[in-house]
């Protein structure tokens, strides 16, 4: 993953600057049921248009001042996203469905994890793709186009990711034990706790608690979520992707077995 958000928490630097804001949306499948005539009411005998909430894995690009960024993103059955681009970026929201279209509320971080901004984003999707764009104070700031990923249907389990762990660096071993409990730490001394869990066996998402301590002022307990996928198309490890965040600082990495 290029220039990744690794571990340690504590080398994180503030950044006062915004060049971009990368989304992806993961979805899977709107559909629509039968048909009623001209009448503005639809019988009571006919089934209405239903809105599925998006899950899975998702795999695309994103357009920002002319630069295309791969990006990644999940989504679980609450409507919970969770973005991550190439170049480091990371964003989550919620997402409100409204037919073929739908808002997200937008939370973004820099490539250091730290808090920059709330946004928005729009668009259309599909069972199959899904397009849009995000914006910033009123001003669009990249456009983007997504497909589901083939790893989305992997679905999940704990079995699957049992095992230990490494960060690319070196840095920091993570343990994950057969009930999905989190055990590790890093080269600055900072330890590792929580859990995984599975909110969805047939899709390869994962809720994720991160317990950070002896990290100084990144001492919290952080929420997301996780798959065990290859990050971008042009990764050739399978590994564990995952992005929490406390509000303030949000961690996303890749870790493999």
């Amino acid at each position: 993953m290029h220039k990744a958000f690794n571990f340690p928490l504590n080398r994180y630097e503030v950044s006062n600057s915004m060049k971009k804001s990368i989304i992806a949306i993961l979805t899977t499948s709107l559909f629509a049921c039968g048909g009623g005539g001209e009448s503005a009411e639809t019988p009571d005998n006919v089934p209405k248009a239903t809105e599925v909430m998006p899950i899975g894995l998702w795999q695309g690009s994103a357009v920002t001042d002319g630069v295309t960024f791969q990006i990644a993103g999940l989504i679980a059955p609450d409507g919970e996203i969770r973005f991550i681009a190439d170049d480091g970026e990371q964003n989550k929201g919620m997402i409100t469905l409204d037919g073929d279209k739908y808002t997200i509320s937008l939370k973004s971080y820099n490539d250091d994890g730290i808090f920059i901004g709330d946004g928005s984003v729009s668009g259309d999707y599909s069972s199959t793709a899904i397009t849009g764009e995000t914006s910033h104070a009123g001003e669009v700031t990249s456009t983007f186009s997504l497909t589901v990923s083939p790893e989305s249907s992997d679905g999940a389990s704990l079995s699957t990711i049992t095992g230990n762990y490494a960060t690319l660096d070196g840095l920091a071993s993570i343990a994950i034990d057969v009930d999905g409990l989190i055990s590790g730490s890093d080269d600055d001394g900072c330890v590792y706790g929580g859990s995984l869990t599975v909110p969805d066996s047939t899709v390869n998402v994962y809720d994720i608690s991160l317990e950070v301590s002896n990290c100084g002022q990144f001492n919290d307990t952080y929420n997301g979520l996780a798959t065990y996928a290859t990050p971008f198309d042009d990764s050739n490890q399978k590994g564990l992707i995952f992005q929490v965040d406390n509000g303030a600082y949000s961690i996303t990495d890749f870790i493999v077995k």
